[in-house]
This record gives structure tokens, sequence and C-alpha cells, in this order.
């Protein structure tokens, strides 16, 4: 269940009002025209912090090769976004 391309079809909203998903909450990996991976980042204040992470998947053929690590260094380096502890 961490492939976002086997479950998520092209006629699932990713974005909007529907799943409260904004464009810039979300960090994507790509080669090319094909996505290997993403981060969801959410601004939600909580007694842990500004921000969490509300999804993150890598693509099967990107696996095994620290590509979540990097979408998670990415986030974290996303600048007003993120905290770096």
């Amino acid at each position: 269940m961490t492939d976002p391309g086997s479950h998520w079809s092209p006629g699932r909203p990713f974005f909007g009002v529907p799943t409260g998903t904004l464009v810039d909450e979300v960090l994507v990996a790509a080669e090319g025209d094909e996505v290997l991976g993403f981060i969801k980042i959410r601004r939600e204040p909580s007694e842990f912090g500004q921000w969490y992470v509300g999804g993150l998947g890598v693509a099967p053929i990107a696996r095994r090769q620290g590509l979540a690590r990097k979408l998670i260094h990415a986030a974290l380096t996303a600048g007003d976004c993120c905290t770096i502890w």
C-alpha cells in the first residue's frame, strides 16, 4: 500500500477541496516525465510542531535507492514550512 500509482486512479483527486491538499504542500521526485515519489507536508500546528508528513510514497522502480530519505530531507529544508531539528 505504499505505491502511489497502484491505488490512485486518474479520476481520483489528489489536490483540492475533497482531499484538503494544496499544491504547495507536496514535493515530487521525478525523472523526465515519470513521477518516482512524493511527500505531502501538512501545515497544521500541534503539540509536536508546526507541520507533519501527511503522505510519502515511492514507486517500486525507485525503492531502496534512498529516495524516501531524499524526499524527507527536501521537506526539512523546504523553507518556511519546515524546521530542521
